[in-house]
């Protein structure tokens, strides 16, 4: 099912590796597991071990899947399933690859209300793991939300981090693009202002948790072990109802949300708290702000309709 070449040099490199991995050898090269829309994906079936690679020929790919292996360790040591990361590295014609250990997931499970209600649970055991070292918003290191970089500089402020590193940044992504109306770019600054107003609040009382940061249902499987798992992350420590952004996502384009069973379980572990809704539409701005930007005009509509409620609730009585 699609051998290795000799004369690819970028593939030797990867065996390589395998190799110190202790993988043995190579039965079945290059299977593909599933085509993705930002990295070659493969499954390499060795003597003792399966292994899952991703490769992306980008010369700046290093930064993402550094950043993806940090983020999946970050999530594991607090308690969530998750594949481990054992290697990542450059090819020597340009690009990187990640290699993680192989996890079987069974298809179409995670629409199941069992493995939702599971999945709700992990995440809460997540958010509530307290490391005593992680009194800060951010991450050690850059990470990527697909194709975009994210800065995670260190602030012991939560309201300060998401404008600064996440909302405002956003916003500047899409003017330098020349993607979204007039109306949405010139809101820019008073919805980052309301933005800071309605969450400097927190400061001071919210502790960070690790996040997945862009948990939907396409990231998370149902091993066939019956472990519920999520993968391709871009974490960091923040607020943990940002892992809940995608609740009532209104795109419809191989969107399936979550079910109820899902937020039911995690809510009853981590219940909501004043000001959840508000605070909702912030960060999904974010992520239809993101959309716009990789993905195009399509979704800049239901982000100028988030920026008009927020601008319009600040004027409520």
């Amino acid at each position: 099912e699609g051998g290795i070449g000799m004369n690819e040099i970028g593939d030797l490199a990867i065996l390589g590796a395998l190799q110190k991995l202790r993988g043995g050898i190579v039965q079945k090269r290059r299977t593909i597991h599933f085509p993705g829309c930002i990295n070659e994906s493969y499954k390499f079936q060795c003597e003792s071990r399966n292994f899952f690679v991703k490769i992306n020929r980008s010369v700046s790919a290093n930064q993402m899947f550094e950043g993806e292996a940090g983020s999946l360790q970050g999530m594991r040591y607090a308690g969530m399933s998750a594949p481990r990361p054992l290697r990542a590295g450059d090819l020597p014609q340009g690009g990187s690859y990640l290699i993680m250990e192989h996890v079987d997931f069974q298809p179409f499970v995670m629409m199941e209300s069992t493995s939702q209600s599971a999945l709700g649970e992990q995440l809460a055991a997540m958010h509530l793991h307290q490391p005593e070292r992680h009194q800060f918003f951010g991450f050690g290191l850059p990470t990527r939300l697909g194709t975009t970089p994210m800065d995670n500089d260190w602030s012991a402020s939560w309201a300060s981090f998401f404008v600064d590193m996440r909302l405002r940044p956003a916003f500047d992504r899409l003017r330098e693009k020349g993607v979204g109306t007039e109306s949405l770019h010139g809101s820019a600054d008073e919805v980052c202002e309301r933005a800071m107003a309605i969450l400097r609040p927190l400061d001071g009382a919210l502790r960070p948790s690790i996040l997945h940061g862009d948990l939907w249902l396409g990231n998370a499987g149902m091993s066939k072990d019956g472990q519920v798992s999520v993968y391709d992350p871009s974490s960091f420590y923040g607020h943990s109802e940002f892992d809940l952004s995608f609740r009532g996502w209104p795109a419809e384009n191989g969107f399936p949300g979550f079910s109820d069973a899902f937020y039911t379980a995690y809510h009853f572990n981590v219940p909501r708290e004043e000001g959840f809704e508000e605070r909702g539409q912030l960060y999904q701005l974010f992520h239809l702000l993101n959309h716009a930007s990789i993905y195009g005009e399509e979704y800049t509509k239901f982000a100028e309709d988030v920026c008009k409620r927020v601008l319009s609730d600040s004027m409520a009585p």
